[in-house]
């Protein structure tokens, strides 16, 4: 004999009709709640004397439906995200030009860049006063900081028009200058009251010319006026362009001898 509760399980079938389940609302289940409360035992209940323990029944029932509907009240809230889209960002290279008196044929050059620990990431970030690296919401570089900048740095060298090749990979010829950098910093600087101040990009390493090896370390420091994320981007822009002259000119002086 079947005892259990007469419930119609239509609102188990509408969830699998598309989108159409979400448009459930919190008036539906309290109405279906308030008949459950209401109904009487059925037939089957009152003939075994059993009216309690289908009035229990019941209460389970009910209790699922309000889990749906919790369920579905969370499904909705993130279907519905009011988040901004995420944003990406692109540098561009700057332009170079080599001195005319110092032009003594094409090099071939090997550029090696990678990052520190918490620089090697996609996300535009800031250091606050407590030495912790924050990330800008919903901003990001196209690819991670290694890979976005030595594409950069990469162009704006070959634009100088000194290199005839400028190679990442790890094949270096016999007569090939090595670049050999770190990103150190490349992220905006927070004040105590969380505002961006300024973007600091710092790289250190080597470069190797005309069977020499010297040290090379380039910085800047870009401030930043109004706090919005378009105005920290262009600092970075600039802060990378300032250290990509540098690079060049430390070239020029050790390589062009």
């Amino acid at each position: 004999m079947n005892t259990s509760p007469n419930i119609a399980p239509l609102h188990l079938a509408r969830q699998f009709r598309g989108a159409s389940w979400l448009s459930f609302s919190i008036e539906d289940r309290a109405s279906q709640v308030d008949t459950m409360l209401k109904r009487k035992p059925d037939r089957a209940c009152i003939r075994t004397g059993a009216a309690a323990w289908c009035d229990m029944r019941a209460g389970f029932a009910m209790a699922g439906l309000l889990v749906i509907q919790m369920l579905l009240t969370a499904c909705s809230g993130i279907l519905s995200s009011e988040q901004p889209a995420q944003q990406t960002y692109l540098l561009e290279p700057v332009s170079l030009s080599a001195a005319k008196s110092s032009v003594k044929g094409q090099a071939a050059l090997v550029l090696v860049l990678d990052a520190v620990p918490g620089l090697d990431t996609n996300r535009i970030q800031a250091l606050d006063a407590d030495a912790r690296l924050n990330q800008y919401a919903n901003a990001r570089w196209p690819d991670f900081i290694p890979e976005v900048l030595t594409s950069v740095i990469r162009r704006s060298l070959f634009s100088s028009g000194r290199f005839s090749t400028i190679t990442s990979g790890s094949s270096v010829l016999p007569d090939s200058w090595i670049l050999d950098l770190e990103v150190q910093q490349f992220y905006g600087v927070q004040m105590i009251r969380g505002s961006t101040a300024r973007v600091s990009a710092v790289i250190g390493g080597s470069l190797r010319c005309l069977e020499q090896d010297y040290r090379v370390d380039v910085s800047s420091s870009i401030p930043v006026g109004e706090e919005r994320l378009s105005v920290v981007v262009q600092a970075h822009q600039q802060a990378l362009d300032d250290v990509t002259r540098q690079l060049w000119d430390k070239i020029e002086y050790h390589c062009e001898n």
